[in-house]
């Protein structure tokens, strides 16, 4: 039996029937080699650092992470220092309006307190003021000031005379202050005034 060429593996040689020109004449050329087939060996495509250990696929270096940090941080001040400002006005004047609502309800009770007090049926009744202690007795431990002293001016108009049907009107006027919308109202335009009336009819 005549013996058969071995199989190559790997790369084979694969013969190129050709001729190419030379100063001496004709000569054949020598096969080469082409890829023509992927090896049946494996081959081991893992890497290994210098002291043995697997390195981390897609992790940054430990600089990287450190310059990455202090940018997330510097980033952070940043952006802290722009709405800190506005956050802290929103909540300033969020506390302003509150206490101004506040205030303004307690002008309203006064008022009608005072002239609740005015038009009761008695003999005497309750002079001019009289009925202004009572607005002010009642304004003195309810009203929010924050250390202010603004004592609030009370009106009251009187029909003479003071019998039914005829009104009776009582009147509050108090500068607001604050925290410090007062004063800013004051510097910029006139005093923020809070106002309340109260009409009721004489018994």
């Amino acid at each position: 039996m005549a013996d058969r060429p071995a199989a190559h593996i790997g790369w084979p040689l694969i013969p190129l029937e050709g001729l190419c020109a030379s100063a001496n004449g004709v000569q054949p050329v020598m096969p080469l080699k082409v890829p023509g087939a992927i090896s049946t060996e494996s081959i081991d495509m893992s890497m290994e650092s210098p002291n043995g250990t697997q390195p981390d696929a897609g992790q940054p270096s430990p600089t990287r992470r450190a310059r990455i940090r202090g940018s997330e941080r510097g980033t952070t001040s940043v952006e802290l220092a722009l709405v800190l400002p506005v956050f802290l006005l929103l909540v300033f004047g969020l506390v302003e309006l509150s206490v101004a609502l506040y205030d303004q309800a307690v002008l309203v009770n006064a008022s009608r307190e005072g002239a609740r007090a005015g038009i009761v049926l008695r003999n005497p009744k309750l002079t001019t003021a009289d009925i202004q202690q009572v607005v002010l007795n009642y304004t003195n431990g309810s009203l929010i000031t924050f250390g202010a002293t603004a004592t609030p001016v009370v009106t009251v108009t009187q029909s003479s005379p003071a019998v039914f049907p005829n009104p009776l009107k009582v009147q509050v006027d108090y500068t607001y202050t604050g925290l410090g919308l007062g004063s800013m109202m004051s510097a910029v335009t006139q005093p923020l005034v809070l106002s309340a009336t109260a009409s009721m009819i004489n018994e």
